[in-house]
């Protein structure tokens, strides 16, 4: 494939010094267009400029300060760094150096009106990038320091100087516009006065992201190759700075650009966009107050409101795109993609539920990234999707259930209670009467009555590491840490118990916590769940107890029922905390054996009370 720009590489490499020049511009300007025809921010188009940069950086050295085409090529290539760092990831200093040579490329007289424009809304674009999180403001977008402050004013003036220039396209004014908006918004907000509308800000967003999918925003610098925004000659008919003197002599030592050296691109995180952090706010403004997981699963079961749903979409998508967007991000607009489609329908919210799919993978790719509280919006929106689900999340949860040999795993919703079932990976929804045999629910407490064998845990990321783990038989050597006759009781449902690498610890009094590879089984005074999760977190499978304190003989009658169906019957842990629940709860129970004559007592006589101390036992694990 022949390269248009081989001809001045070649010419370029028999030339040296201050003649390089001319030839320099001529290759900068030719990939600079190349550049903005592929994209602003296409990877594809980022070898060309990075070459286009270091070509202008070297011809900019030539010129001597006050040289008229020395403003020229500071503002061309302060506009290539303005893509570098706002379409590719740039360093910082790529910032600032463009504020300083688009600044210095005003003074040019070299620059036409539109180009003008363009250079004072990059550097307000700029500007406003100082006031992204990165640099310092905190997650909610509140007050920021004076500096921040002073950038933001600094770029409303920008902006407004932009829009009082002549010659202003309407996509001009329009992206000017939007800009300025936000602008406000910004100085408003870091400055604590407040009093701007939100609704307004959301508009302004919105525009921004139509306006780049057209190619403006981090392109305005396109003005600087093509002398109008979107020219359509061909590069080498285009006009280049031509010496129309002697060549200029190298650049004698005098005052640099202010701010730090124009260098190659740094792999150091950068600080998004400032409107990513302004349409974060603005979310979570909309959704209301309190915990935006559960607040937007609250809200897929309401009604659907087309006008809250386009605003949600369009603050959520300016977020991911200008990011680095979090998963949170990601599932955020998922679900605002989801209640969108349910508030328009046809074919259009087909088209979102695959966008909303697209992010549901996105957000979910690698494990551990979001919270548990973030379990019912995931299986919603899976839910919404139906069976064209494939995120990495239901792969992962699907096979930690068939690891510990559960059907499903349930997850409480305002209105039902939503499976992910291991066999399918699909999620539906589900009544806590009518469970999958063996469930596993993300919840603190279980349904109180049903047949269905049902353990708690904290959430998916209890389960992810449950599933690695291999349960020993708790026959195989309980152990028993308390004393008293009911200790004989328990002790006597095995054929043996001895007190090392037991695979079954009960305590009878609130403990420590300690590793331990089995079942623990916890006193009713103790702390449950937050000591059971210690206890996972230890190393144990699996920990029973009590969401509420239960009289002690009551709860010795409860363990030798556990006992002896753990012991003499060989269940596993889970199934005897369900049977011993139902047989709390049935009037005609079966007789324990060994069961003292006062405990029996103690049993009929709390007989109103007993189904709400079945529905107090709890496993937790697996």
């Amino acid at each position: 494939m022949i390269d248009d720009a081989d001809p001045l590489r070649r010419r370029l490499a028999g030339l040296a010094g201050p003649a390089r020049t001319q030839t320099l511009c001529e290759l900068g300007q030719l990939l600079a267009d190349r550049y903005w025809r592929t994209g602003p921010g296409n990877p594809k188009g980022l070898p060309d400029l990075e070459e286009s940069i270091g070509h202008l950086d070297e011809a900019y050295g030539y010129f001597q300060p006050g040289d008229g085409l020395r403003g020229a090529v500071a503002a061309q290539l302060g506009s290539l760094l303005t893509a570098r760092f706002s379409g590719h990831g740039g360093a910082e200093r790529d910032r600032e150096s463009a504020i300083a040579l688009l600044s210095e490329g005003l003074d040019s007289p070299r620059l036409s009106p539109p180009m003008i424009a363009g250079a004072h809304g990059m550097i307000g674009q700029l500007l406003l990038s100082r006031c992204g999180a990165g640099a310092g403001i905190s997650p909610a977008f509140g007050r920021g320091s004076p500096a921040q402050v002073d950038s933001a004013r600094q770029a409303v003036e920008h902006f407004q100087t932009a829009l009082a220039g002549p010659q202003l396209t309407p996509e001009m004014t329009e992206l000017f516009t939007a800009m300025l908006a936000m602008a406000e918004g910004t100085a408003k907000t870091l400055s604590g006065q407040g009093g701007f509308a939100m609704s307004g800000m959301i508009q302004a967003m919105q525009t921004l992201r139509r306006l780049q999918k057209q190619g403006l925003g981090p392109g305005l610098g396109a003005i600087f190759t093509m002398n109008q925004p979107m020219s359509e000659t061909d590069p080498l008919d285009r006009a280049v700075p031509v010496f129309d003197g002697p060549i200029p002599a190298p650049r004698a030592p005098g005052p640099a650009p202010q701010g730090p050296p124009h260098t190659s691109r740094s792999a150091a995180s950068v600080p998004p966009a400032p409107d990513a952090d302004l349409a974060r706010h603005a979310f979570r403004e909309r959704l209301g107050t309190g915990d935006p997981y559960t607040l937007l699963t609250e809200l897929l079961v309401k009604a659907a409101d087309v006008d809250v749903a386009d605003d949600l979409v369009a603050l959520a998508t300016t977020v991911v795109h200008t990011g680095p967007p979090t998963p949170a991000d990601h599932l955020f607009l998922a679900a605002a993609l989801i209640q969108r489609g349910r508030a328009t329908g046809g074919p259009e919210a087909l088209d979102d539920h695959a966008d909303a799919l697209t992010s549901l993978r996105a957000a979910t790719a690698g494990p551990g990234e979001l919270p548990d509280a973030a379990l019912p919006l995931v299986l919603r929106v899976g839910a919404a999707l139906g069976d064209s689900i494939d995120a990495p999340v239901f792969a992962r949860l699907t096979a930690a259930l068939r690891a510990v040999g559960a059907d499903a795993l349930a997850c409480p919703q305002p209105d039902t209670v939503l499976l992910l079932h291991a066999s399918s990976g699909r999620v539906a929804a589900g009544t806590e009467r009518n469970l999958p045999r063996r469930t596993l629910i993300a919840a603190d407490r279980p349904p109180a009555s049903g047949i269905s064998i049902v353990s708690t845990l904290a959430g998916p990321s209890q389960l992810l590491t449950l599933a690695g783990r291999k349960r020993p038989p708790v026959d195989r050597n309980p152990a028993f840490v308390g004393t008293g006759p009911e200790i004989a009781l328990f002790r006597s449902c095995y054929s043996r118990s001895e007190p090392t690498d037991p695979t079954l610890l009960h305590f009878a009094d609130v403990p420590a916590v300690v590793a331990t590879p089995g079942l623990v089984i916890l006193p009713p005074k103790a702390e449950f769940p937050t000591l059971a999760d210690a206890f996972i977190d230890a190393g144990c499978t699996g920990v029973i107890g009590w969401l509420r304190p239960v009289p002690a003989r009551l709860a010795t009658v409860t363990y030798l029922a556990l006992h002896h169906r753990m012991g003499r019957e060989r269940m596993e842990p889970a199934v005897a905390v369900q049977s011993v629940r139902r047989w709390l709860r049935t009037a005609q129970r079966t007789p324990l054996p060994g069961l003292p004559d006062d405990h029996l007592a103690d049993l009929a006589a709390a007989e109103p009370s007993l189904r709400d101390i079945a529905a107090a036992l709890v496993h937790r694990g697996i």
